[in-house]
């Protein structure tokens, strides 16, 4: 097997999603252009957030005065649902570059522009994420409600999903028009758009499906293959790899042979992700359950704990 793509495989069975906790603070907004002393070379999350004010200002067109309040509202939008959370394509996209450039070219300037493009991807995913969210009914992520439920009743975030995803085409245009793969790379967004938003569709229409028919045969595993592949399979063992050989002007032909590998990896990774979920609802059950057992003991109500 080829010495990268070993590499490559080596970090999917490593845990690469990091978390803004580990990543300390947001660097200062310094000119992209300028060199510091504070550069985080060697640290892959820290890379990511020293360059994450400039992927927001970036992905805004226009700074014009009658647009003011929609550039507050983006910016708004991407410091709350962007950086404090788990990054899982932006750090493989990065991590992926470091291991198939060659050590000549791993220069500031080219771990930059790799930040950058690990921001393109990430943006796109927050979207998505975002989407998840309205779609599914969900009221809390991470430990906070969700972007949908600090909004007004008549504002809708799929216009910020828009906004957040074209902001990674302008991105990606802005920083790579002159790189020799920037077709191969603005197509390969296109492709992680689409691909991110036919896995919601079909998620939730399964979903609703199963939840009016009871039809057994709607979770087959073909069914499951299919939804995993475009909501996880993609965008972390197709599209993350893919877009750091563009970077690296790689072959990707020597890839694709491995291809049976990464899809192994990702179906493994969503079932892993949905035991871990499904187990954490019922300890938050249990765990209910036994206060409330705890409240009547005591001759109290259930109601002062959840006013509590």
């Amino acid at each position: 097997m080829n010495p990268a793509i070993r590499a490559l495989r080596r970090l999917y069975s490593q845990q690469t999603a990091l978390t803004m906790s580990r990543a300390g603070r947001l660097y200062n907004k310094t000119n992209l252009a300028e060199s510091s002393d504070e550069f985080p070379k060697n640290d892959s999350l820290k890379l990511m957030m020293y360059h994450y004010p400039f992927s927001i200002r970036d992905s805004i067109p226009r700074h014009d005065s009658e647009v003011t309040d929609v550039v507050k509202r983006f910016d708004q939008f991407c410091y709350y649902a962007g950086p404090e959370r788990e990054l899982y394509v932006g750090t493989i996209v990065l991590d992926c570059y470091q291991v198939i450039e060659s050590a000549d070219n791993l220069t500031v300037k080219n771990l930059r522009l790799a930040s950058i493009l690990a921001w393109v991807f990430e943006n796109i995913t927050t979207g998505c994420i975002v989407g998840d969210d309205l779609l599914d009914g969900h009221g809390v992520r991470w430990n906070k409600p969700c972007w949908h439920k600090t909004l007004p009743a008549n504002q809708t975030s799929f216009l910020d999903i828009k906004k957040i995803q074209t902001g990674a085409k302008l991105l990606l245009c802005k920083y790579f028009r002159n790189h020799p793969n920037f077709p191969q790379l603005l197509n390969l967004i296109c492709e992680f758009v689409h691909c991110i938003h036919l896995g919601q569709t079909v998620d939730f229409n399964l979903s609703e499906a199963f939840r009016k028919t009871r039809d057994g045969d709607l979770l087959k595993m073909e069914n499951y293959k299919t939804l995993v592949m475009y909501k996880t399979g993609f965008p972390l063992y197709v599209a993350a790899p893919l877009g750091a050989m563009y970077l690296a002007n790689f072959d990707t032909h020597r890839y694709f042979p491995s291809k049976h590998i990464f899809e192994k990896l990702y179906i493994y990774r969503q079932a892993q992700v949905r035991l871990n979920a499904l187990l954490f609802t019922l300890k938050l059950k249990l765990l209910e359950r036994h206060v409330g057992l705890f409240l009547r003991s005591q001759g109290c109500r259930e109601e002062s704990l959840r006013c509590r």
